[in-house]
This record gives structure tokens, C-alpha cells and sequence, in this order.
């Protein structure tokens, strides 16, 4: 029997929410300093790109003349490019146009918005800039041209829909991070995977996301119709505990961590035996703030309530990595491949567990030759089971094994 939130329990659930979202907001930069910093991050050496050949361009004023009023989705990644500069230039009060995509619209409300967040408030430095264009089927990015050190360099994430190409935020948000003197791309699985391996890499959020999890641009506008429903159920007092746990695992699939977590929070107070709480909220944690010590309470919890998840102990076992608890990040990656002896992210993590025990260790040691071993076993069964989306993974091991990631 469905439970229904009654309107007096909505309201001061939604101050709770409110309060409680304050709360992360003002805390978010204290936690960010505890965590590894953003601003140590090396420049790799150039990576060999598949797919199109770069092309170059500038923001011209005759470009200027020939934008649409109504901004509309691009024929190519170059046209949209300067739809999406010239809307955030041109001091536009809302996101209903073609070039966003409809999570993008739910995210931000207008172009100011999207000139404090993107370009600093300086939107107009960058029609001076050269820029390039690498695409690799439906994604594409934008980048600057001998501006490896500038913080106002990093790349802008496009994708291709039915319509035509739009500025993908949901990407954009989660793989591009931006400290105050430093940038970098975050190495975790996505369709840009490939023409992002260019740049400067970090790697603080490689959470191995189930299918049903992965964003994906064909699901968009069906995404932002779910959010729409259940934010409208929510505020009319008709949103159950259930639908709540929905809306809260769609926020933090779709970049929206700061909505995702006070609602998920609130929710289980009310289903503390819930697994997929725990789960959204381990996923919010680390998306927004790299609040792994949070997420990994969380995600104990989960495992607890569900043993035979490989997603669980894969990303207890990566949490653990983070906060330097490398045995107990092994005990977990040892109890997937227990379930599933095919897995490429477990052989990822533990031949870099093995390669930084095998080198910490010193010459003499007896147990150096056993995990040079262990290394090289775990690298051929990453080489063996990293294929298809995840081929991106033995990549990384490939570059790590030269220096670069």
C-alpha cells in the first residue's frame, strides 16, 4: 500500500531538503580541500586520437551576424559551438532553445547562469580565441589553441541528437573539473572517452556505473519528462517515498548531486532498509564533492543489505582505494571477481594494486617477486576482459604503464 506524503509533511520536508542542501553547498569547498587536489595535475604526453580530423575556427563578427534568433540545435559541432557562445554573449533569460538538451534545461536557468559557471563572467575574452573541433562519431569537443595553462582553456563537450548537435551539461559537469588555477578531465567511462585523452587527466570519480545508470543523449528528453513529473508530484504533495527514491537516483545520473542528496537523505529516514539509497547517495557524494568518506559509509551500508552486488563491492573496493584502505579495497575486488570472473573494472584496480605494492616494496623483499606476478597476471585478464566500452580501461593501464596515468 502506497504511502502518501500529506502536505504538512511536504513542507517541512521541503525546508528540511533546503536546509540540509545549504548545508553541502557551504560545505563543499571545506571538503573539497581535504580531498586530492585538482591543481597537481600533469599534462600527458599527446595522445593518438581516432575519428575526425581536427578543424579549426574563430568567433568572427560576420559569425555573429549569422546566428539564429532562436538558437537552434547545429548542423555540425562547429555550428554549435557558436549558437551555444553567441546565447551565453547575447544575455539570454532562459535555456528554451534548441542548442540545450532537455536535462541541460532543468539544470540551468539562463545564460548568465552559464557565463558565471563556464567562463568565469568573461564570456567575451573568448571571441578573440582560436579554437579546435575533434569529433568521433556523435560527440565532439571544443578546445583552445596554446593555452595548455590558462584556466580558461578547457575543452566544451557537444553531442548529437536527433535534431542536430547540443551542449551536453550532464558531461560537461561530470567530466570537466575546474579548480581556481587548474583543470582537468576525469578518467572514467564515457562516450568521450577517446577524444578526451588529450588532455589533462584525473582520476577521482571512476564509479562503475550500471547500464540502467549511464546517461545517455537518445534518453534525454525522457529523462527531463521523469524529473519534471515527480519534481511536479513532489511540490503538488502526491510524491511516495518510492517515487522519491526515483527522483533522487535520476538527480544523481543526470548531475544534479546538490538536488539528489538532501531529497535522498530525507527519504531514508523514512527507508532506512533501502539499498538504493545508499547507493544514489554514494554516487551524489562523489560526483559533487569527492566526499568519499561519506559515500563509503554509504556504500557499506548497501553491501550489507545486498552481498551479491558486484557494483557494491566494485565501488566499496574503489572508495577504499581513495581513503588509502588498499587491503580492504583488495578483499572487495576479490569478492566480484568471486561473482563474476570476467570483470574488467576488478582487473583494472588490481593490477594498479599490485603495481603500486610490487614498487613500494624494497628490492630484498621476499613478496616483490609474488606481486610482480600478480601484476602481470591481472594486466593480461584486463587485456583479455576489457573490450568493447570498456577497452577505454586497459588504455589507461597501457598509458600508466608508461608514465601517464
Amino acid at each position: 500500500m502506497k504511502k502518501l506524503l500529506k502536505n504538512k509533511y511536504i513542507k517541512l520536508f521541503l525546508i528540511a531538503a533546503i536546509f540540509v542542501g545549504l548545508i553541502f553547498l557551504a560545505l563543499a569547498k571545506k571538503q573539497l580541500q581535504n580531498q586530492p587536489s585538482i591543481e597537481d595535475i600533469k599534462q600527458p604526453a599527446p595522445a593518438k586520437v581516432i575519428g575526425t580530423p581536427a578543424v579549426q575556427g574563430t568567433l568572427t563578427t560576420d559569425v555573429a551576424k549569422s546566428i539564429r534568433a532562436d538558437y537552434p540545435a547545429g548542423k555540425n559541432p562547429d555550428e554549435a559551438w557558436k549558437t551555444f557562445f553567441f546565447f551565453i554573449k547575447n544575455k539570454q533569460d532562459n535555456l528554451n532553445y534548441g542548442i540545450f538538451t532537455e536535462v541541460t534545461k532543468l539544470i540551468y536557468k539562463n545564460s548568465e547562469e552559464l557565463n558565471t559557471v563556464f567562463f568565469k563572467g568573461n564570456v567575451s575574452e573568448y571571441q578573440t580565441k582560436s579554437y579546435k573541433i575533434l569529433q568521433k562519431g556523435n560527440y565532439a569537443v571544443i578546445y583552445f589553441n596554446n593555452e595548455k595553462d590558462e584556466i580558461l582553456s578547457f575543452p566544451f563537450l557537444f553531442c548529437k541528437t536527433e535534431s542536430g548537435w547540443k551542449f551536453d551539461a550532464v558531461y560537461q559537469r561530470k567530466l570537466v573539473r575546474i579548480g581556481d588555477s587548474a583543470w582537468g578531465i576525469e578518467k572514467t567511462i564515457s562516450p568521450y572517452s577517446a577524444i578526451l585523452r588529450k588532455f589533462p587527466p584525473y582520476s577521482g570519480i571512476d564509479i562503475p556505473i550500471e547500464k540502467k545508470d549511464v546517461y545517455k543523449f537518445s534518453d534525454d528528453e525522457e529523462l527531463a519528462k521523469k524529473i519534471a513529473g515527480l519534481e511536479k508530484l513532489y511540490l503538488e504533495g502526491k510524491l511516495t517515498f518510492k517515487k522519491g527514491v526515483e527522483l533522487g537516483r535520476l538527480y544523481s545520473i543526470t548531475s544534479m548531486e546538490a538536488k539528489a542528496i538532501p531529497l535522498l537523505e530525507g527519504v531514508k529516514k523514512e527507508m532506512p532498509k533501502n539499498p538504493d539509497i545508499n547507493k544514489y547517495l554514494a554516487i551524489a557524494h562523489v560526483n559533487y564533492n569527492y566526499n568519499y568518506n561519506s559515500a563509503k559509509k554509504e556504500m557499506e551500508s548497501y553491501v550489507k543489505l545486498d552481498s551479491k552486488d558486484i557494483f557494491g563491492h566494485n565501488f566499496l573496493a574503489y572508495l577504499n582505494i581513495k581513503t588509502d584502505k588498499l587491503d580492504i579495497a583488495q578483499v572487495e575486488l576479490d569478492k566480484t571477481l568471486k561473482l563474476d570472473d570476467k570483470n574488467c573494472y576488478a582487473y583494472e584496480k588490481l593490477t594498479r594494486l599490485y603495481d603500486k605494492s610490487y614498487k613500494n616494496l624494497p628490492d630484498d623483499n621476499v613478496n616483490k617477486k609474488i606481486y610482480q606476478q600478480k601484476y602481470l597476471e591481472m594486466f593480461d585478464k584486463a587485456k583479455k576482459f576489457c573490450i568493447s566500452e570498456n577497452y577505454e580501461r586497459f588504455i589507461w593501464l597501457i598509458q600508466a604503464k608508461h608514465g601517464q596515468g
